[in-house]
Parts: C-alpha cells; structure tokens; sequence
C-alpha cells in the first residue's frame, strides 16, 4: 500500500506541473506530456481522462491478450484531438515507454497520402485523374511500355485496377532478388530496375476491368509526383502535406536503422531471413530490419508517424474547402464508388470505403502490414477519426492486429458518455 500511495503522489504532483501545450498546430483538448504511469503493469504515457477510461481498458486488454510490445492511440472528435496515449514500451530492452509522439511504420497507410499528394497536383491544375500514366515518363521509357498498359490512367493506378495481381504473378516490390537474377544483375534491382522490368511485361488483366490490390501501381504513382513536381516523393509530400498539416513526426522510413523518436519493431519467432540490402546482402538478417527495403516502399508502404499526425491528415479530409492539398468536388471523387454497381464496400482513392445503410454518409479507412508493423486509420461518419499503431504485426490467434482491433475501438469509442471539452458524444 506504501509503495501505491507514493506513486499517485508522484503522478499528482506531475499532474500539477503539466503546461498547456498546442498539438500540431490544429485545435486540441489533449494536453501533451510524457510522464509514464503505471497500468497494470503497463507503461501508459499521455494525459488521463476519466471519462475516457473505455478507451484505455480497451487498448490495455487487447495488449495483454495478445502480447504486444507497444501501442499508439490517438483519437479525433469534430477536428479536435481529444484523446492521445502510448502504451508498452517502444524499446524492449532499454524499457523505454511509447509516447504519445512516438513514430511507427505505418506500412500501405502510406497509399491515403499518397492519393493526397496526387490530390494536391489535381489542385494546382498540373494533372488530371484521368491522364494516362506515360504521359509522365520519357520518350525513351515510354517506348518500352508493354502495349496493354500504355492506355492506364492515374484514376487507375488509384483505385488498384491497373492490371497488376499480386496473387497471380506475385508482388514485384518484395521480388528485388528474384528481379535482379532474370536482369543477370548478380545484386537486388532497384527501384527503377523493377519499374522497367514489370512495365515491359503483359498486366495480369485486362487494365481497368477489375480490382486487384497493387503496392506497385501506387509506387508508379509516387513517379507520377517526382516527374510533375521535379522533386523527390518523400520532399513533395512533406512540404505539401505534412508542412500543410504541422505533421512534423511525417517521414520515410530506414531499412536497417531507426529515425530519431521511433519505435523498434518486433517479430515473436526471431525470424531471420537472407538480407536484401546494401551492407546485409545475403548475411542472415531480422525479417523486420532488411528482409526486404522499406525505401523501395515509399509511396506505397514507406512512412513513419505519429498517431497524432494522423489524424490530423484524415480530419483534413472533413475539412477541404480549409485544406491546402483539397477541394470538396476532389474529396467527392476520392470516395466515389469506381463502377456504379451499388457495392457497400469499395475502394476509392487510397482509402477504404464502406456505405452506412442507406444514407450518404461512408465510413472510410486504411489499414497497413509489413513483419514489425500493423497500422489503422478511420474517419467514422460522425465526426470520429483514429489511428492505431503497433511496434509488431500479428496477434496471438496469428491475425493481424488491425484487424483484430477495429470492431473493439468502434465499441469503445461508441461506450464513451462525455468527451473532453464537449458536452456529449451523441451530439
């Protein structure tokens, strides 16, 4: 009982000497702070709400049941930040707390903001959804384009109905070995030489007849941005839309090191595999630390950030008219249904889509997986967004754990009375 009563001393007077600080520069009832707390034998960093105890139950449960190192959790109501925590440990072996601010990989996260990125060149009138994509590559380049797919458009590339099936001739952005031996490289191909290489090959369908998700459609598109913007991927998307947004924690990712503030990542079973990178060629590698490149993964599965900063960007999305990357008759086409065929669920520009019953309104969302990873990004109906990010991928049941979590948060965001600084959650 002596030892209790002197760690609430402890947290009460850091409560007391907690300052009011603004959050990313966008409104926010959410103090930030960095003192750790004891939960149940879990670090927990952020400020407390008793009112929001559902949520912190929730993500404490789940994380026990399925031994997950470290969490972020930050949600959004009607464009304020009203709820942000880390949980666990960002570090295992130096027990250090994630941080509300923590960065995670957030893995095919990444494709919302790409679609945005292209969004903001939609904007500023330099293209159109509709132009085909070798408009943007050179003489020389568009020559080797295979016939099928010269005709495919940036809508196209968008919504994953480019010709590319990863099930049927396998996912080329994880294929650098196998691609560097049919190019007798002796070495993994490039980014560029694996563009070439699967260009000059016939789709696996007919473009633009059906849905097959592609990573390698959308890092066709983040070409798209370096040929318009005459800059690179990463340097486009943070002057446009993370500078837009104040998202500072918004970066790419490293293969082999992490970025300053950003988690460690963990595989349960050790997994080592053959290293696929400059200075791990071949040696026996951690899966999450250089079987595969996370650079060749830019804009389709290669950004760190905070949970915070993403909801930022996806309450960007209620807001456009307010938005420097974002129109409303743009925000209208992103969730558009692509056939017109009545479908509940679809996929619109790089986000998920789901119809709520019979109304207007849509629920949409992205969620991301690499070994180390997994990630979840929602814009509810009413007003809610969320992001949820984990330092490992799969839950005890061998699921990943976003989509293991997604009903629960629902619920407990749904079980919340009273929101902090708001007079109700069923306003």
């Amino acid at each position: 009982m002596g030892k209790i009563a002197s760690q609430m001393r402890r947290w009460c007077l850091i409560q007391l000497l907690l300052t009011s600080v603004a959050l990313l520069g966008w409104p926010s009832s959410v103090q930030s702070q960095e003192s750790v707390v004891g939960s149940g034998g879990m670090s927990v960093t952020g400020v407390e709400h008793p009112e929001l105890l559902p949520l912190d139950e929730m993500m404490g449960s789940f994380m026990r049941e399925h031994n997950v190192p470290g969490a972020s959790f930050a949600v959004s109501k009607n464009g304020v930040l009203v709820y942000s925590r880390g949980f666990g440990t960002r570090d295992v072996k130096k027990a250090k707390p994630v941080l509300p601010s923590t960065r995670f990989r957030i893995a095919s996260v990444s494709k919302p903001i790409t679609s945005a990125a292209i969004a903001s060149l939609v904007k500023s009138g330099k293209l159109s959804f509709d132009d085909p994509f070798i408009s943007f590559l050179s003489p020389s380049e568009r020559a080797q384009v295979h016939p099928q797919i010269r005709s495919v458009t940036i809508k196209q590339l968008l919504q994953h109905r480019g010709g590319w099936d990863r099930t049927v001739s396998s996912d080329p952005m994880f294929e650098t070995i196998k691609i560097g031996n049919a190019l007798q490289l002796e070495r993994p191909a490039t980014q560029a030489e694996l563009i070439r290489f699967v260009l000059q090959r016939a789709p696996d369908f007919e473009p633009g007849t059906k849905y097959a998700y592609s990573n390698f459609g959308y890092c066709l598109l983040g070409r798209v941005i370096e040929s318009v913007s005459k800059q690179s991927y990463g340097d486009y998307v943070k002057l446009n839309i993370g500078k837009a947004l104040g998202a500072t924690s918004l970066d790419l990712g490293k293969t082999l090191t992490t970025m300053p503030n950003e988690t460690k990542y963990f595989v349960p079973s050790n997994r080592l595999v053959a290293g696929v990178v400059p200075g791990v060629l071949g040696k026996r590698v951690p899966t999450q630390y250089g079987g595969w490149s996370i650079e060749n993964l830019d804009s389709h599965g290669g950004w760190i950030a905070s949970a915070e900063d993403l909801v930022a960007f996806a309450d960007s999305f209620n807001r456009p008219d307010a938005c420097d990357f974002l129109t409303t008759p743009i925000v209208t086409e992103i969730f558009a249904e692509p056939t017109d065929d009545g479908k509940d669920v679809f996929y619109g520009y790089g986000w998920l889509v789901r119809r709520v019953g019979k109304t207007e309104k849509v629920n949409t969302w992205h969620n991301g997986s690499l070994p180390g990873t997994s990630s979840l990004l929602v814009r509810r109906h009413d007003g809610f967004n969320w992001a949820v990010l984990f330092n490992t991928r799969d839950g005890s049941n061998g699921k990943s754990l976003s989509s293991l979590i997604d009903p629960l948060i629902h619920q407990a965001v749904n079980r919340v009375e009273k929101w902090p600084g708001q007079a109700s959650s069923r306003n």
